[in-house]
């Protein structure tokens, strides 16, 4: 059977990204690598991940995480696996006119509370009733 290679890549704007890279024989990964920039996090991340997906079925793969490495790993893996959807870009407050994406990446930087990500960004700080989805 032949391998069949594909790639996928994430990032954060300005800050770090990874691009996988992966040869599949039938459905099990024969073969992965990675190129990356970012923190130590996500570099330790990427290996663990390379060495765990080695003859596992990419279609029932499961990886989980919070963590702004770990959620930018999930990115290019849900790409890998064909599943990824991109969020549409609505803007939520808009007294400050700011957009799902900033607020999105203000939590990735680590605003984890909605008093941050007013502080950060200003969402929020403004008529009120974009709260309860900053």
């Amino acid at each position: 059977m032949a391998l069949k290679k594909s790639s996928a890549r994430a990032e954060i704007k300005n800050r770090s990204w990874l691009e996988i890279s992966i040869d599949t024989e039938g459905d099990k990964v024969a073969a992965c690598a990675f190129k990356a920039q970012g923190s130590y996090d996500l570099i330790q991340e990427l290996e663990h991940l390379t060495n765990e997906l080695k003859g596992q079925n990419l279609n029932q793969f499961q990886y989980e995480g919070h963590t702004p490495s770990r959620l930018l790993i999930l990115e290019a893996l849900e790409k890998l696996q064909g599943v990824y959807k991109p969020k549409e870009d609505v803007e939520i407050c808009h007294c400050r006119k700011v957009n799902l994406s900033v607020i999105d990446q203000m939590i990735v930087l680590g605003a984890h509370t909605p008093e941050k990500v007013k502080a950060w960004c200003t969402a929020g700080s403004g008529c009120g009733t974009c709260r309860p989805e900053v």
